[in-house]
């Protein structure tokens, strides 16, 4: 979604596991997990597939 752009390695770990780190949620009640994202009112999410357009 590209809604984080971690500028190096530390601050990549840091959303994972660091300070603040994201929630994690089962996938429909499974054994898989994924990270929840933050959104908020001020986030704007922008999508580049251009290969879809070509």
């Amino acid at each position: 979604v590209g809604l984080y752009h971690p500028r190096n390695l530390h601050d990549y770990y840091e959303l994972c596991r660091g300070k603040e780190a994201l929630e994690m949620t089962k996938w429909f009640n499974t054994n898989y997990h994924y990270l929840v994202p933050d959104f908020s009112e001020i986030t704007s999410p922008c999508f580049s597939f251009p290969s879809l357009f070509i």
